[in-house]
């Protein structure tokens, strides 16, 4: 809104007061002076004085609203101030208003640094589970990719030592009876170990009650302090069991070299969720083995695999001697095997081998198993075949593939072994045939 011509609403409040004492008072007072010296005023002088005096008033009746306006609004907002005791006396009652206006501000003030560091705290936590997810997603992915083992714990203990910002962290698996066995730590850090005995005295909690082992400022072990300090070289360690299967298989350690410290719930927590990942780890890694075990085609080619190929060539090897009957073997193999995969590439020459094994399948007599030996030797089970009987299937079945598959620079060549002229056992039989 835009202020009227000499308002007094720019003026400060000291201002209007000195404007409104000038008016009731130094004014009249020259007046009066100037009436006592020279005895002789004009009438409009009486009429100016009492307006400018009446101006005067208006201007402290003005200040005065203002004031108990201000004074009225406070009165309806008690509730929010705290309590103020009612009083006549205005300016106590604003003066009381304002001490506790002060309080209120600066109490806002302190809640607001509380916040602002419970805020800053939450930060650091949702930082921490957001790189502990990370880290078990990146883990989760090497295991699903085949990686070494060993290189996930490696992982595993780099990302210990990132997001926790420790000096020292270590996995220890039980491969031996009695020892646990360093699997997994890093080449900078100072491990002046490769083997921890179970009977170790300090151990003795873990062991037996699959206990939490904690060294730090608020948690002393004498017991502890030689391993901790003369051997890792910290001066605070933890070690936490790996479970598998309610068997103690590891340990996870971490340590700080720091004098005074202490770990936090939050990082017990944190190594915790790693110690049990770790767990889940080995037990795929078990159970991947015992599914491996159990397969017995090649994923490529749908032929029987290797190990398939020797324990049952074994069995025949065995049935044969029994019955005083022959057993044999028909090799079929590619020698430029490298050098054509970089002629046609990976993905021709696997097509090439599936072709081969369609044909070797389709081929089959009564009583025999197509195999693959190795990447470059697909192979049959031949029971109760003579060598010349062994000579002419494989010769009628190399012209077939040959036949079939018009490839321009694949070198096939075959093989034949018979019991027990070639070996009396899979691998004599397979490796009298494969040095072709």
């Amino acid at each position: 809104m835009k202020k009227l011509f000499l308002s007094l609403e720019a003026l400060s409040l000291k201002r209007r007061i000195f404007i409104a004492f000038c008016l009731i008072s130094l004014l009249p007072l020259l007046v009066v002076g100037f009436y006592l010296a020279y005895k002789n005023l004009p009438s409009y002088t009486y009429l100016i004085l009492g307006i400018n005096i009446l101006l005067g008033w208006w201007i402290i009746v003005q200040i005065l609203n203002s004031i108990t306006s201000i004074i009225k609004k406070t009165q309806e907002n008690f509730s929010l101030l705290g309590e103020v005791k009612p009083t006549e006396d205005e300016v106590k009652l604003l003066d009381e208003i304002f001490d506790k206006m002060t309080v209120k501000v600066r109490k806002s003030f302190q809640e607001l640094r509380e916040i602002s560091k419970t805020t800053e705290k939450l930060n650091e936590e949702v930082s921490e589970k957001i790189a502990l997810l990370s880290a078990i997603l990146q883990i989760n992915d090497l295991v699903s990719q085949g990686t070494d083992i060993k290189e996930v714990f490696r992982l595993i203990v780099r990302r210990i030592k990132s997001i926790l910002n420790f000096d020292l962290t270590f996995i220890l698996l039980d491969l031996e009876k009695g020892l646990f066995s360093l699997e997994a730590g890093e080449p900078s850090q100072n491990i002046n170990f490769k083997t921890l005995s179970k009977d170790d005295f300090f151990l003795k909690p873990l062991i037996e009650k699959g206990e939490v082992i904690l060294l730090d400022q608020n948690n002393p072990r004498r017991e502890l302090e030689n391993f901790s300090k003369d051997i890792l070289g910290v001066n605070n360690l933890v070690l936490l069991p790996i479970f598998l299967k309610r068997e103690i298989i590891g340990i996870l350690g971490a340590g700080v070299k720091s004098l005074e410290f202490s770990f936090s719930e939050e990082e017990l927590d944190t190594l915790k969720t790693f110690s049990k990942h770790i767990s889940f780890i080995i037990e795929h890694q078990r159970i991947s083995k015992r599914i491996k075990d159990l397969e017995i085609n090649d994923p490529l080619t749908g032929l029987y695999n290797a190990k398939f190929a020797k324990e049952r060539l074994d069995e025949e090897v065995k049935r044969a001697i029994v019955n005083q009957r022959p057993c044999g073997f028909i090799l079929i193999k590619i020698k430029n095997f490298r050098d054509y995969i970089d002629k046609i590439g990976v993905l021709a020459l696997e097509s090439v081998l599936k072709k081969i094994a369609n044909i070797m399948k389709d081929s089959l007599e009564v009583g025999q198993k197509a195999v693959r030996i190795s990447e470059d030797s697909l192979g049959i089970i031949a029971p109760e075949k003579s060598k010349a009987q062994l000579e002419k299937q494989g010769s009628e079945l190399l012209a077939k593939i040959k036949q079939e598959i018009l490839a321009e620079g694949l070198d096939l060549v075959f093989s034949v072994a018979e019991n027990p002229i070639d070996g009396a056992s899979a691998e004599e039989l397979i490796s009298k045939a494969s040095s072709i």
